[in-house]
């Protein structure tokens, strides 16, 4: 997919970001005219961005600066403004169930996986037929009804309370603080039953939801129910029933991770 790369206009002369204090918390750049009377820009927005731009490019630079690393600044400076742009750009084609995810994540980089994986996939549908789709939503479907079907089945948070002895209300706070596993189905969250242990739930299990960086429901299943090199072939459930506790975390935490 071809990603079109806007420009960043020159800061326009007469014109320096002043910095105004706000409620704690919030930050805001004004541009404010070196000459009384002289009119505003015609692009107020652009302006703005540019200031902007430079003022979080300035301490970020300043210390390669100092170190005698002026031309590679420049470069890495034209490259952070490219970049800026963008991602600027990403964001503003976002649907908002997208940005919503990407705010739930835990860093800037999986929040950027969010938002370009909508992207890809939007570019993906768009050139493909009716019949292909609908084949790709089936073996979504057909992929997503085999990980419950090896979970032994899923349960409504309703269920789940009955399960834990707990509310219901009790059940969707441990989801979101991650402690309890649960995939979105048919517009309402799914609670795979391998992690009941009535009236508990299975030893370990809260520690190596907490471990992955993926928050991604079904992607946390297909790793826990898949058999794992680093168990010996077991998959992650099996460790946690067999006891192997330190061993499951540690998948769930390596999983994904770039080295970087």
């Amino acid at each position: 997919m071809a990603v079109t790369i806007p420009t960043v206009p020159r800061s326009k002369p007469g014109h320096k970001p002043t910095r105004v204090a706000q409620e704690p918390g919030l930050t805001r750049t004004r541009l404010e005219s070196s000459q009384v009377g002289q009119p505003a820009p015609q692009d107020a927005t652009e302006s703005a961005s540019e200031e902007l731009l430079s003022s979080l490019v300035s301490p970020w630079a300043a210390p390669l600066r100092s170190s005698g690393h002026g031309a590679a600044t420049a470069l890495h400076d034209i490259l952070f403004r490219r970049y800026l742009a963008t991602v600027r750009d990403l964001v503003m084609h976002l649907s908002e169930k997208a940005v919503r995810r990407a705010l739930e994540q835990n860093t800037g980089l999986e929040s950027l996986a969010v938002g370009i994986g909508e992207r890809v996939v939007a570019a993906a549908v768009a050139s493909e037929s009716a019949q292909e789709r609908s084949e790709r939503i089936l073996d979504l479907h057909r992929a997503q009804a085999s990980l419950l079907d090896q979970s032994g089945g899923a349960v409504t948070a309703i269920k789940a309370a009955e399960l834990l002895g707990k509310t219901r209300q009790a059940v969707e706070k441990r989801r979101e603080r991650g402690t309890l596993l649960a995939v979105m189905a048919a517009g309402e969250y799914l609670y795979p039953l391998f992690q009941f242990d009535s009236p508990a739930v299975l030893v370990g299990l809260p520690e190596v939801l907490k471990a992955f960086t993926v928050r991604n429901g079904w992607t946390q299943l297909s790793v826990l129910l898949s058999p794992q090199d680093a168990l010996d072939g077991r998959s992650v459930v099996d460790a946690l029933k067999q006891g192997d506790v330190e061993g499951a975390v540690s998948v769930a935490a390596t999983f994904g991770d770039t080295g970087g």
